[in-house]
């Protein structure tokens, strides 16, 4: 049955009456989330350029050669929004890009064949510091015109690129966790397997990269440009601890010569032409265009550090004159023209919205003749003595009406625009953004512990500067390796003293449990206290005794605790897979505070499998049995000598100067529960372990 124009008329009124309510209630919860987006976006860039300038720092310069200013600007962002001003600074970033091949060439040839600071900055400014696939694709296109002699200089720009973080990171992590367990050959294995297994992760933007670069060049356009520095700035990323700089030198230099040679070979090409052809791509870029649905008047915004990027534009164009070092700025979209068509249609269509928003809402029953006729006896039903808003919305309506427009054609036209309205709804597609809102989150997560771990490495490389002048101070001579091993408490008194010396030397100092932990783990490997206590004869029997007895016994040690929880693990062993991955990694670790915080994760993963279960309140009751389960199937070697250091050299620490944060020392607590009670069951079957007993 067709519908009647009156009727067709009636539903759009009701339509358009509806969306008034909505919109009123809607108004200030759609300005709120607006406003969270925009200061979304604008966290979003300020941590791009904060990590932007660690990643410089420490790609193209020894660590000890940074201080904390270049990596960490104390300097507030500005948000500029004033038109003058947005005006001259967007003028002075055209002139930059329409000089920038200039300017790159120039920064190359100047700079030791790498760019300035400033001209990564510049680079970075004009493409809003790549965060959406709007600014990557024009980037992209950009290099693609680049000289392919400047192209390799201008890919450190992407290692800013969460996306490109989110790959080599999962590449490289199990690499790195397992570096003192594994051979050479074995980790480059690893790293070759997880390359191809995490190949949807592989951005698409570095994909057209070795597509446009050829195969024969990709493989040391992979290594030189990507891999290698994720491997050399493992700290950096936050896939290694500065201490590993220290334990693990051998392993690092190993590899990183294994792999050298592995790129330089035939070999390699084949793997990074699986990797860019891999048909799966999960690498997601967030998109402006979608927050331009949401918000029509969205601006895109960029970050200006303007002595970086004066400094590289330097005689090649002229500066603004602003005077903000580090500025916000909302770039201003040109608006689109329509045609006069589209006006007239869309002014007409307002018209009647306008006319029928005014007017009650009422069914007309009869005929008219005309389009006008209707619209007249609909402003009659709603004030019959006549309403100056009404008759003044007629008016406008009836004398933009073209000749012979039917109320049929009115509707549709109407009909079209409310659609698209509703199509586009602000509400709805605030609603349908939320998955980006927290697609940004996350990247912003990646990128946000670049600058936290960069203070922490320079802060570690400081410490290692000034231990080294307190270790030859007459007044503080350290303790002889061999003298720590009869007396564990030399070396917890000097650290102690070295904590206090450093504090004398630098009053500036903040420090805080990470600062302990660089201190104790520094004069652990430069004394040569760990190395000489992994060589102790005694201790390697003991963890021979306890791992034999844990084999031999391991039904009894199983049955002892009868806590119902237990059940399903004692019958399916394999629910306690991430336990098992974290202690092997834990006990093959020679770094002390690796091995401890792997021991931490293990311990969380019990926790967290409690949790599941639905165990209210866990304390040490539900752990030490737990974790005893656990490490009697697991029975690594190394428990006595793990469990010995820990209760002698970081446990009387933990009431001084703690290197563990809070959560990590209960760990260890729980830890040493567990390892004691396999103490007295060891006792209890009357075998030789004499465990507190010192190495003479």
């Amino acid at each position: 049955m067709s519908v009647t124009p009156t009727q067709r008329l009636f539903n759009l009124h009701l339509q358009i009456k509806k969306s008034i309510v909505n919109n009123q209630r809607n108004i200030e919860e759609v300005k709120r989330l607006r406003l969270t987006f925009e200061k979304q976006i604008r966290d979003l860039i300020v941590s791009l350029y904060q990590s932007s300038k660690a990643i410089y720092q420490f790609r193209y310069n020894p660590v000890d050669s940074i201080n904390k200013e270049q990596v960490a600007s104390g300097e507030e962002v500005a948000t500029v929004d004033a038109s003058n001003i947005v005006q001259r600074v967007m003028h002075y970033v055209e002139q930059s890009q329409g000089k920038l091949r200039e300017i790159i060439s120039k920064s190359v040839a100047a700079n030791q064949n790498h760019l300035s600071h400033g001209a990564f900055q510049l680079i970075l400014t004009t493409f809003h510091y790549l965060w959406s696939q709007e600014q990557i694709s024009a980037f992209s296109n950009f290099i693609k015109r680049l000289d392919p002699s400047l192209r390799e200089h201008v890919y450190v720009c992407f290692l800013v690129q969460p996306l490109t973080q989110i790959y080599f990171e999962n590449c490289l992590q199990p690499v790195f966790a397992q570096i003192q367990g594994k051979s050479t050959s074995e980790l480059q294995e690893i790293l070759i397997q997880k390359m191809q297994e995490y190949a949807p992760l592989f951005p698409e933007y570095l994909r057209e990269i070795f597509v446009e670069a050829g195969s024969q060049n990709n493989s040391q356009i992979f290594w030189k440009s990507f891999l290698r520095p994720f491997l050399t700035l493992s700290s950096l990323f936050g896939l290694t601890h500065p201490e590993f700089s220290l334990y693990c030198e051998v392993q690092y230099n190993q590899l990183l010569e294994s792999l050298d040679n592995y790129f330089a070979s035939p070999e390699s090409n084949e793997i990074i032409h699986k990797i860019v052809t891999c048909q799966e791509s999960l690498s997601l870029l967030p998109s402006e265009a979608l927050l331009t649905q949401v918000d029509p008047m969205y601006n895109t915004s960029t970050l200006i550090d303007a002595t970086a990027v004066f400094e590289a534009t330097e005689s090649f164009v002229e500066k603004p004159n602003i005077s903000a070092k580090v500025s916000y700025i909302t770039v201003a979209k040109p608006s689109g023209s329509s045609s006069n068509a589209k006006v007239t249609e869309l002014t007409l269509n307002d018209r009647i919205k306008n006319f029928l928003s005014l007017t009650r809402l009422v069914k007309l029953e009869t005929e008219q003749k005309t389009i006008a006729d209707y619209l007249r006896q609909l402003a009659d039903f709603s004030s019959t003595d006549g309403d100056g808003d009404i008759e003044r919305a007629l008016d406008s309506l009836v004398s933009a009406l073209p000749p012979e427009t039917t109320l049929d054609q009115l509707c549709q036209s109407l009909e079209e625009q409310l659609n698209s309205e509703t199509a586009n709804d602000t509400l709805l597609c605030l609603s349908e953004y939320s998955s980006q809102n927290l697609y940004l989150s996350k990247l912003k997560d990646v990128i946000e512990s670049i600058s936290k771990n960069s203070l922490n490495y320079i802060e570690f490389t400081k410490t290692h500067k000034m231990l080294k002048t307190i270790f030859e101070d007459p007044q503080t001579p350290p303790p002889s390796a061999d003298s720590v091993m009869k007396s564990p408490k030399l070396f917890v008194d000097y650290v102690s003293k070295c904590c206090d010396s450093m504090m004398n030397l630098d009053p500036s100092m903040k420090p805080s449990f990470l600062s302990y932990r660089n201190i104790c783990s520094i004069i652990l490997h430069d004394l040569g206290i760990l190395k000489m206590y992994s060589e102790r004869e005694d201790l390697k029997k003991l963890d021979e005794t306890v791992h034999s007895f844990m084999s031999d016994e391991a039904d009894n040690l199983l049955a002892f605790h009868q806590l119902s929880f237990l059940d399903i693990y004692r019958e399916d062993r394999t629910r306690l897979k991430m336990f098992f991955e974290e202690f092997e990694i834990a006990f093959k670790c020679q770094q002390p505070f690796e091995k401890i915080s792997h021991i931490h994760s293990a311990y969380q993963v019990l926790t967290g499998l409690l949790t599941l279960q639905g165990i209210g309140e866990i304390g040490a009751d539900q752990i030490v049995p737990f974790a005893m389960v656990a490490t009697v199937y697991s029975n690594p070697v190394g428990l006595a000598s793990t469990s010995d250091f820990l209760s002698n050299y970081i446990s009387p620490l933990l009431s001084i100067v703690s290197p563990l944060d809070h959560a990590e020392e209960y760990s260890v607590i729980q830890f040493l529960s567990t390892f004691q009670f396999v103490t007295d069951k060891i006792k209890e079957k009357g075998i030789q372990f004499d465990f507190d007993a010192p190495n003479m």
